[in-house]
């Protein structure tokens, strides 16, 4: 393959996403093939962006998303996939994700050249094609402004979550928000179907996704062990393989602030979600029991009536 495979999950960065991710990093990018790939693909599909933003107009049948959240390496994609395979929900895919911007238009073609890979170069996840994704990466093809765009330009995870927690959102990035999910559920939904999406960057800013949904529900997952050495590990896995600029930071101090001010913001998050729309699981039962915690998120999914 001549692409770097990488780009499954990088993806086609849209030009303005490149220079804000310039502008935003303290050092200057290493040159590689790898970054000149991502740079041209960005160009090269930036006029079907504007073209499938004329063609497709807003969906009618989209239902209230149901959002997975809780911190970066606490079950979160493993409960997505099981999730979405359970109740045969719409999500955001891989084939949508890598080239949101050409997903709709190009879908056959890009479900053709996509293949699976037996992990996700970080750690040893499988990613199918077809796989969920997460809407922090998708929506990073449009935006920067939300973690973990950070760790891509070898900035600190942490840092990068106070600001974001503490940003005043620009219209423009909701309407980028909005139209992300938009053109997933136009990719993957169907009437009948639920909507399912993890979207762990945005524990701490629920604010932003009530203001669009307001009628939205949640998953929350806490993972009680070893969870700072998961992010720590990930931290530095993740800018290797996929990161411009190096990390040089203190991995170990980044994972336990990242943890801590999640855990300590989801704390006035939650209090946000009526309470019939929130359901919070922990990720050792996810382990031990799955059936059982799969089969109780159904129900509140609402997906065991269909």
């Amino acid at each position: 393959m001549f692409l770097n495979p990488r780009l499954i999950i990088i993806g086609c960065l849209r030009p303005s996403v490149q220079f804000s991710l310039l502008k935003k990093a303290k050092r200057f990018p290493i040159i590689s093939l790898y970054l000149i790939q991502n740079i041209v693909l960005g160009w090269l599909v930036e006029p079907i962006y504007w073209i499938q933003k004329t063609v497709y107009k807003r969906p009618k049948n989209m239902p209230d998303p149901i959002f997975i959240i809780g911190c970066w390496r606490s079950g979160t994609t493993y409960l997505h996939t099981e999730i979405v395979k359970a109740t045969n929900a719409a999500t955001i895919r891989n084939t949508f994700s890598c080239c949101p911007q050409a997903a709709l238009i190009f879908k056959e073609f890009i479900r053709q050249l996509i293949p699976s890979f037996k992990d996700r170069f970080f750690d040893w996840v499988p990613l199918p094609a077809e796989g969920p994704q997460e809407l922090d990466i998708a929506l990073l093809r449009f935006t920067c402004q939300h973690p973990p765009s950070s760790i891509g330009i070898g900035e600190s995870l942490s840092s990068d979550l106070e600001r974001w927690h503490k940003w005043k959102a620009s219209l423009d990035f909701k309407k980028k928000l909005q139209l992300i999910l938009e053109w997933a559920w136009i990719h993957d939904g169907s009437p009948g179907k639920i909507f399912i999406n993890k979207a762990p960057g945005f524990t701490t800013r629920i604010d932003l996704l009530l203001e669009i949904w307001p009628n939205a529900k949640f998953i929350y997952i806490e993972r009680k062990f070893g969870l700072k050495t998961s992010i720590e590990k990930s931290i530095k896995s993740f800018n290797k393989e996929f990161g411009f600029i190096p990390y040089i930071g203190n991995a170990s101090e980044d994972a336990q602030l990242t943890k801590s001010f999640i855990y300590d913001k989801w704390k006035l998050m939650r209090g946000l979600i009526n309470k019939e729309n929130l359901v919070e699981i922990k990720y050792e039962d996810l382990i031990n029991m799955p059936k059982e915690t799969i089969d109780n998120l159904k129900k509140f999914t609402g997906a065991s009536k269909f």
